[in-house]
């Protein structure tokens, strides 16, 4: 069982290591340990939000090692394609680590509270989707196409910043007609680039004939005929 808090916890799981029977939990940005699997807590619930990085969606940061190095701390950081740090892959039996490297996700050796990179391949850097057989990469990295916008139909951008808050999923912030959007850029406010989000049928409601949109003071606003 995977955890969806809304509808838009598009792919999310929670990252399970079957050995001591937990998952992993965000405590803060500095501070990743396990705890027992809770599908409902968003502490817990992870995406791939690149072919290669995975976003926590509760402080919407990234999965990333201090350094290419063993045993290191894995911590989270502001989501940055380019960085190796946070580039992970999958292996054989479920073995999960830095890309191309012979470093693996670990918790539990020498008694650190942490989760960490580790050479080591045993049974504690083994991780699963919990409630699943699947590895990590068994849910992977799914695109969504926005509707409508000014992003002539651009997949969404996750994590997106808008105002002072960042995004790991589509929201209605900024629209006082509550449609879902998401930004096709990384900081809305820059690019200006956006669209709306499709509903589980494919469609959104959107007027008829919409001729052009705008921003005015964070909120996001459309002209149309009816």
């Amino acid at each position: 069982m995977t955890a969806r808090s809304t509808k838009w916890t598009h792919g999310s799981f929670l990252i399970f290591n079957e050995n001591h029977n937990k998952c992993i939990k965000v405590e803060s940005a500095t501070s990743l340990t396990v705890a027992p699997c809770d599908p409902h807590a968003k502490q817990q619930q992870f995406r791939w939000a690149s072919q290669s990085r995975v976003l926590s969606l509760s402080l919407k940061l990234c999965l990333g090692a201090t350094e290419i190095k063993d045993w290191v701390k894995v911590l989270l950081f502001e989501c940055d394609e380019k960085s190796d740090l946070q580039h992970w892959q999958c292996k054989n039996e479920t073995l999960f680590g830095l890309k191309d490297q012979d470093l693996h996700l670990n918790w539990g050796n020498r008694n650190e509270r942490n989760i960490m990179i580790y050479k080591g391949s045993g049974l504690w850097s083994r991780w699963r989707i919990f409630g699943t057989r699947g590895d990590l990469c068994s849910k992977g990295y799914q695109e969504i196409f926005t509707i409508g916008g000014n992003a002539f139909g651009g997949p969404c951008q996750f994590p997106f910043k808008f105002g002072e808050k960042w995004y790991a999923e589509c929201t209605k912030d900024g629209r006082p007609d509550g449609q879902l959007w998401c930004a096709t850029e990384r900081d809305y406010d820059k690019a200006k680039k956006w669209g709306f989000c499709p509903t589980q049928e494919g469609s959104v409601n959107t007027p008829h004939c919409l001729l052009f949109y705008q921003t005015t003071q964070n909120y996001l606003v459309f002209l149309s005929f009816l």
